[in-house]
């Protein structure tokens, strides 16, 4: 169907310059109504069969292009934030970001969720992220508690509860990630870390 869309599309064009050289050269006959009749139904098909043409040829050149665009923005994709294992410094918890995906123009915001609350926590990164996929540092350190990190880009949004939990010199860390209220099973995770302070 493609195919046949994309010679219709540039070989009807052609097509109708054919039939107006044979009008122009052999005119039908004022007084021959059904010859009149055949060429205008001839040039009426042709023209409404190009203009199907385009139209279809159009829709899927912007249906290429939304694939094409999600694909390299990451549609689909997921990253979570994470502590740094149990490394602990004065403010408290050092993190990381994790991603098998790259993902364009990322908005992240964070709140706060211990006070019963969702309260808005200001963030040191003020623009849109590019997530490459791989796993590095996040410029950002959290004491214990109840974090949600929301994450905003074009085509994928998801948000994160990260629960952190130091007791005993342990901490414990556990994961949610959630799309459109669903959890995304490959995101759950709780692990337990032997807190190592820096000096």
């Amino acid at each position: 169907m493609d195919e046949f869309a994309a010679v219709f599309k540039y070989g009807a064009p052609w097509l109708l310059v054919v039939m107006g050289g044979i009008v122009s050269v052999y005119p039908p006959e004022r007084s021959d109504r059904r010859r009149v009749l055949v060429w205008i139904f001839a040039f009426a098909v042709v023209g409404g069969l190009v203009t199907t043409a385009q139209v279809y040829s159009d829709y899927q050149d912007r249906i290429a292009r939304e694939i094409l665009e999600k694909k390299l923005t990451g549609e689909g994709g997921f990253a979570i934030i994470r502590a740094q294992s149990g490394r602990k410094i004065a403010a408290g918890f050092p993190l990381s970001l994790h991603s098998a995906h790259y993902i364009s123009g990322v908005q992240i915001d964070l709140y706060h969720l211990d006070s019963g609350q969702k309260i808005l926590v200001n963030l040191p990164i003020k623009k849109r992220l590019d997530i490459q996929d791989e796993t590095v540092n996040f410029p950002l350190v959290l004491p214990a508690g109840k974090w949600e990190f929301d994450f905003r880009s074009r085509f994928n949004n998801w948000d994160q509860i990260l629960i952190l939990e130091e007791k005993h010199n342990v901490l414990s860390e556990t994961i949610e990630a959630r799309r459109r209220g669903e959890q995304i099973p490959f995101y759950a995770d709780k692990k337990n870390y032997p807190i190592n302070e820096a000096r």
